[in-house]
C-alpha cells in the first residue's frame, strides 16, 4: 500500500497573517563547504587512508563544480558527475556498488549543503537588492560565516506553521521533487506561500505528465501506449525513458504503468505539481528577483496564487486523507472484508 509524503493541516484552511520575515527559510544543512567535506571524510574508517583521500577528492571536485556555477540535482546527476570526475582525473575508481555508496554519503553530507546554499545565496542577494528581510531558522548556521547575519536559531516544529503564516515568502531550496518535501507541504496548508528552486526533473515530470493527460486511461501499459500512439511512439518513449529513475520511490519498470495504478488507488496526483507552479519556481538568482517583486508588488495575485495552491494541497496530502486511505486498503485485502 503506497502512502505519499503527508502533513498536518489545521482544523480550518489556514491564513496569511503576515508580520514576519519576507523571505523565511528553515533548515539544519548549515555546515561551509570545508566542513561538509569533514563530515564526509569522517564516514570513512580513520585506517582506510585511501578511501579517504578518494572521497576526498571527490567532494573538492563537487565543491569546485558548485563554484563554477554547478548544479547537481540528485543522485543520478552525481552518479554521472563522480564517473566524470574519476575520469577526467585519473582517480583509481572502485567497483561500481562502492561508488554508488560514495555518491549516497556526498550527496547527504556535501551536495546537500551546496545545493540549499546555492540557493540561499540567490535569495541573500535578492534581499539586499529589493531592501528585504532574510531570516533562517535551523542548527549551526550562526556558524556558517557567509550566512551567519540571517541565522535566527533552531525552530521547533510546533512553532513552524506561525512562523510560516507570518512571513511573506517561505523558501524551498531542496533537490526534491516539491509534493515530496515536507517542507513545500506544510508551507502549502498553513497559510504560507512557497517559493520553490525549480529543477530539470520537474520539467522531466511536467513532460510525462502531459502525456498521461493525453493517453486514454484504459491504455495501462507502456507497451499498450506505443502501440497506440503509432507514429509517435518513440517520442513518448524517449519521455517515458527519461523518467525512469526519475523519482527514487517510483523505481525502475513500466512508468506509464505506475501512474495508472496510482490514479486506480486515487493518487493519481502523486506526481503532479500544484497549479499556478510556474509562478511560484525559479531557477536562478535573478528569475527568483522577477518573481519576489512581482508578487510582492502584487498582493491580490500573491492572495490567489496562494488560495489555489493551498485548496489543491490540503485535500491530498493531509494525514487525515493518508489514514482514512490507509484502513481501506487494509479492510479490502482482509479475507472476507
Amino acid at each position: 500500500i503506497e502512502i505519499p509524503r503527508l502533513t498536518r493541516t489545521p482544523p480550518a484552511p489556514a491564513v496569511h497573517t503576515g508580520g514576519g520575515a519576507d523571505l523565511l527559510y528553515v533548515s539544519n544543512h548549515s555546515a561551509t563547504p570545508e566542513r561538509a567535506v569533514e563530515l564526509a571524510v569522517a564516514t570513512v574508517d580513520a585506517k582506510n587512508t585511501q578511501g579517504q583521500d578518494f572521497i576526498r577528492a571527490c567532494a573538492l571536485a563537487l565543491i569546485e563544480h558548485y563554484e563554477n556555477g554547478g548544479i547537481i540535482e540528485d543522485s543520478l546527476d552525481l552518479d554521472a558527475f563522480l564517473e566524470q570526475t574519476c575520469s577526467a582525473r585519473g582517480l583509481r575508481t572502485p567497483n561500481l556498488d562502492t561508488l554508488r555508496a560514495v555518491g549516497d554519503t556526498l550527496g547527504t553530507t556535501v551536495n546537500n549543503a551546496l545545493y540549499r546554499q546555492q540557493g540561499l545565496r540567490w535569495a541573500a542577494d535578492v534581499a539586499g537588492q529589493l531592501g528585504l528581510t532574510l531570516r533562517i531558522h535551523g542548527k549551526g548556521w550562526q556558524d556558517n560565516p557567509e550566512f551567519a547575519p540571517y541565522a535566527a536559531g533552531p525552530l521547533n516544529y510546533a512553532d513552524l506553521p506561525a512562523e510560516t503564516s507570518r512571513a511573506l515568502f517561505c523558501l524551498v531550496l531542496e533537490p526534491y521533487f516539491p509534493t515530496q518535501h515536507q517542507r513545500a507541504l506544510d508551507t502549502w496548508v498553513w497559510g504560507g506561500l512557497p517559493l520553490i528552486r525549480r529543477r530539470a526533473r520537474d520539467d522531466q515530470q511536467q513532460a510525462f505528465n502531459r502525456w498521461l493527460a493525453e493517453i486514454p486511461p484504459e491504455v495501462d501499459t507502456l507497451d499498450a501506449a506505443l502501440e497506440h500512439l503509432g507514429e509517435r511512439a518513440d517520442a513518448f518513449r524517449r519521455v517515458h525513458d527519461a523518467q525512469v529513475g526519475l523519482h527514487a520511490w517510483d523505481g525502475p519498470g513500466d512508468q506509464l504503468a505506475l501512474a495508472r495504478q496510482r490514479e486506480r488507488q486515487g493518487i493519481g496526483y502523486l506526481n503532479h505539481l500544484p497549479p499556478r507552479y510556474d509562478e511560484t519556481s525559479f531557477r536562478d538568482r535573478d528569475t527568483l528577483a522577477r518573481l519576489v517583486r512581482t508578487l510582492r508588488d502584487d498582493p491580490d495575485r500573491y492572495e490567489q496564487i496562494r488560495l489555489e495552491q493551498h485548496d489543491w494541497v490540503r485535500p491530498r496530502f493531509s494525514y487525515e486523507l493518508g489514514a482514512k486511505r490507509l484502513l481501506e486498503q487494509v479492510a479490502a485485502n482482509l479475507p472476507g472484508a
